[in-house]
């Protein structure tokens, strides 16, 4: 990647900083993939549900499984129903589940991204500054 950024006729020094942006670049890629990896695996995943509903659901089987009901609020078959079986998310709404759920995930993917475009960045501006300086130092061909 270096050497499609500088081309075959870079001095030392450019390829070097092309090789930072190669890096960055491929730091970059890195986490975007992750990013998308981890929103499509849990988007596509039918079975997917809030923690919310999960918690009720864990709630439920160690009422059930433990024998305890509580004696002042009678178990409710409709909302029985509800917490068994919960309807499947889908969409917008699904979406903004997940990144509600997983946003420490997220901000911390953010953060590498700005990294890696910092880093890249500052690559672009050195590698700039080095190829003018390689030009200039040239001499005339005429």
């Amino acid at each position: 990647m270096a050497h499609e950024i500088c081309g075959s006729d870079a001095d030392a020094e450019t390829l070097e900083w092309a090789r930072r942006i190669a890096e960055a670049q491929v730091d970059l890629n890195r986490v975007r993939i992750t990013r998308r990896q981890l929103i499509t695996r849990l988007f596509v995943d039918p079975g997917f549900q809030p923690t919310q509903v999960r918690r009720q659901q864990l709630r439920f089987a160690k009422m059930v499984l433990g024998g305890k009901r509580s004696r002042t609020l009678p178990i409710d078959v409709d909302e029985l129903g509800h917490v068994l079986s919960p309807k499947p998310l889908e969409g917008e709404e699904k979406l903004a589940i997940i990144l509600e759920e997983n946003i420490s995930e997220f901000a911390t993917l953010d953060r590498y991204e700005r990294r890696a475009l910092s880093r890249r960045k500052a690559a672009i501006r050195n590698f700039d500054a080095a190829r003018t300086l390689a030009i200039t130092k040239r001499p005339y061909e005429a």
